[in-house]
Order: C-alpha cells, then sequence, then structure tokens
C-alpha cells in the first residue's frame, strides 16, 4: 500500500514536477532513448505450445513448460537441472532435451531413465495427448560434480 500523500506535499511536488518539465536538460532524449532500449531488451520472448484437454486444444507457453520439467525433475536427489531444450515444429512440441549435473558415484543409465519418464510425465499432464512420446525425450549427463550438483 502507497503512503497517504497530504495536501502540501501533493503541492510541492506538482511544482517540482512542473518545474522539471520545463527545465532544459541536455541530452535527456539519448537518456530516454536508451532506457527504453533497455527495458525492450528485458523482455523475454515466447513461443506458444499446443496443448489438447477435457474442452479442447490450448496454448501455452514454452518457458512455463520447461520451468514445470525444471521444477519437477529438482524433486530428484544427486542432480541438477543444467538446460532443458524444446524442440517445436510450429506450435507442436515433437522432442525435448534435459540436460542435467550428476554427483559422481551416481548410476547415470537409470538416473536418466528417471528423468526421461518424469519430463515424459510433466509434459503429458500438461499438454495432453499433444505430448511428444518418451522415445523423443533425450537426457544429456553434461557433467559429473562431486558432492551437490546443485552447489555448482
Amino acid at each position: 500500500m502507497l503512503p497517504q500523500i497530504d495536501d502540501e506535499s501533493e503541492a510541492v511536488l506538482a511544482r517540482a514536477a512542473e518545474a522539471l518539465r520545463g527545465a532544459d536538460v541536455p541530452g535527456w532524449i539519448e537518456v530516454a532513448n536508451r532506457a527504453k532500449a533497455k527495458a525492450a531488451s528485458l523482455v523475454r520472448h515466447s513461443w506458444p505450445v499446443r496443448g489438447q484437454g477435457a474442452t479442447g486444444e490450448f496454448l501455452v507457453s514454452h518457458r512455463v513448460l520447461r520451468a514445470l520439467v525444471r521444477r519437477n525433475l529438482l524433486e530428484l536427489p544427486a542432480l541438477d537441472v543444467d538446460e532443458v531444450d524444446l524442440e517445436l515444429d510450429g506450435e507442436r512440441l515433437v522432442a525435448a532435451t534435459v540436460a542435467i549435473v550428476v554427483r559422481y558415484g551416481t548410476a547415470i543409465p537409470s538416473l536418466a531413465a528417471q528423468v526421461r519418464a518424469r519430463t515424459a510425465g510433466v509434459l503429458t499432464d500438461a499438454l495432453g495427448p499433444l505430448a511428444p512420446p518418451a522415445d523423443r525425450i533425450s537426457i544429456d549427463a553434461v557433467d559429473v560434480t562431486r558432492g551437490d550438483p546443485r552447489l555448482g
């Protein structure tokens, strides 16, 4: 909640705003343009992914799907998720690749099978029958580390 401004403070702010509007500040246009360009560069683009539910087809952001997969996989011990890459054909998700970092001594084939199954489950829950089959989900162990892989 914003603090309340009394009448006297509001009058002071109005006078200050009016004075600033009339001030000749060299370079303000360049500063404003740089600020707008920076703000525009912060926008994160997202691609729509088609899903199908009980009431019909819908679109969901690829960023949402990546976050759902990551969150689910972080429930597994001994791994960190390096990247979730989704391959689209138009709006259709056709494949996924999950890059993981694992703790030294972890049985990578069995962990990869768990990661694949969980990823397929998340995508099926989110997209319904339009999710890619499990055999189109690749798991890459991109690093092995001693100790907790989430600690870098």
